[in-house]
């Protein structure tokens, strides 16, 4: 019943694949290591402390080792 829209429907599957995977996921993991590498400071600032890990607690540990509310940490437009 299915067997003749099955090749189809995978070539049509595995196009859009290589298609993403080659040519849009490039792009926006060299994105990403450009946004890393600018917010590097604010990256390790907002670390979860070990600390904090073990006690279960989340969100990001601020300057002074207290936690900070995640709707203070900003992504700054990683994702447009």
């Amino acid at each position: 019943m299915w067997a003749d829209r099955h090749h189809s429907l995978m070539k049509l599957y595995m196009m859009v694949f290589e298609s993403e995977y080659n040519n849009e996921w490039v792009s926006q993991i060299k994105k990403l290591e450009v946004w890393v590498t600018a917010n590097d400071a604010m990256l390790e600032a907002t670390k979860i402390s070990d600390h904090a890990n073990e006690a279960g607690r989340s969100g990001k540990v601020d300057g002074d080792g207290s936690m900070m509310p995640l709707e203070h940490i900003k992504l700054g437009g990683m994702l447009k």
